[in-house]
């Protein structure tokens, strides 16, 4: 089992003199003359038994920003980038996991988090966190959250959206079974951006985001919701390898509002996975898990309700109350999904892999792949092979 600790992320950038992170790093060498820019970010050290604080940075130390993220010390910082005011750092991991996490600071108090990483073996993450609201989109990859040396850990499933509240220092923890693949988008909010830039202080709000906005959170409290097809087409945007977009910062930030305003004016924030949609989502594990296993074979309706004991219409209503879209829609998009895996490994033909993939026909698969990812599958698999030199 790997398991990490959590070094944060807060306030200042780089500090010289430290190995491991060059003090120009991401920095040109012309602007070091000039007065920088407010750093958003600040690295924390793990000091074995808890966390300890190790500021990194390039000036005298200014007011210490509140920020959300903690990195797992079983990750490496891989590089650095500034898109103008937006900063981000990509971390690899060190143990058994492959893939990357990315972090992006939009400015004080608004974050995004990208996680597209590979569990080998059972993992544990522990991360602490300031008084901030996460939004998590989850794609793919199942993982149970908790807090350290409680028996509650609740379950974080595939094609869900979350939100996290907790008191602010307080520890959260995540485990991850061997062999899973997680592809996940969180924005993180403060009280203070939400106010300020969003006026959400003045609107009558309920659920999480009213909850967090009239006071700090006393409590560790996890809400669950239904991915909806708009919010997935928005996350799946968002983990596209952007690494040669020049305005890969406003990209990002208008991607992240996007979710934001989606999640505040949909309803979500008031219609959590309710008792009905978990005994559904329990009630069709075994068929979604015989769909991820077999996405090569042709699905219909009949067959699968005769398979496990449904009727048509039952299963219809009771996937789309479960899973927050059809059961063709999301058939689609984990088939798309699986196939944009096998193209970046480079291993097979697109012609096998359209097969793979439960197409007939390798020109199907590239217009299905096209109008789902933006781009063809050769230049998915040409995309990777260029971020993958970079990296």
């Amino acid at each position: 089992m790997v398991v990490s600790g959590a070094p944060d992320l807060g306030a200042g950038w780089l500090k010289r003199g430290v190995r491991t992170v060059p003090a120009n790093l991401g920095v040109p060498s012309r602007a070091m003359k000039r007065p920088r820019r407010k750093a958003l970010f600040r690295l924390q050290e793990n000091s074995g038994a808890g966390v300890s604080s190790a500021p990194l940075r390039t000036r005298p130390r200014t007011q210490a920003m509140d920020t959300p993220f903690s990195l797992p010390s079983a990750y490496r910082l891989a590089s650095t980038r500034r898109w103008g005011r937006t900063q981000g750092l990509t971390v690899t991991p060190t143990g058994a996991a492959r893939g990357r996490r990315e972090f992006l600071c939009f400015r004080p108090g608004f974050y995004l988090s990208l996680g597209h990483v590979t569990h080998l073996e059972e993992s544990r993450e522990v991360y602490r966190s300031g008084d901030f609201i996460k939004l998590h989109f989850r794609l793919e990859g199942e993982s149970r959250v908790g807090q350290p040396g409680s028996t509650g850990a609740e379950t974080v499933s595939a094609m869900s959206v979350s939100t996290l509240l907790q008191p602010p220092g307080a520890a959260k923890e995540e485990f991850f079974a061997s062999e899973v693949r997680e592809r996940s988008v969180t924005l993180c909010c403060s009280r203070d951006f939400l106010s300020e830039e969003l006026g959400l202080l003045e609107l009558p709000l309920d659920g999480p985001f009213g909850a967090f906005m009239q006071a700090r959170p006393d409590r560790f409290e996890l809400l669950r919701f239904p991915l909806s097809t708009a919010q997935h087409g928005i996350a799946d945007a968002l983990l596209d390898d952007g690494s040669g977009d020049r305005f890969r910062g406003l990209y990002a930030e208008a991607k992240a509002f996007e979710l934001l305003h989606g999640f505040l004016t949909r309803g979500f924030g008031d219609a959590p996975v309710d008792g009905a949609t978990a005994a559904a989502r329990e009630r069709l594990a075994p068929l979604k898990d015989h769909i991820d296993m077999h996405l090569g074979e042709v699905f219909d309706m009949r067959g699968l309700a005769r398979r496990f004991g449904l009727s048509e219409s039952r299963l219809a209503r009771g996937f789309r109350q479960a899973y927050g879209s059809s059961l063709f829609e999301y058939v689609t998009r984990a088939r798309l999904a699986r196939a944009r895996v096998l193209l970046e490994q480079g291993r097979q033909s697109v012609t096998e892999i359209a097969l793979d993939a439960g197409y007939g026909h390798a020109a199907n698969f590239s217009t299905a792949f096209k109008r789902h990812f933006g781009l063809s599958p050769q230049a998915a698999r040409q995309a990777s092979r260029s971020g993958q030199r970079e990296h």
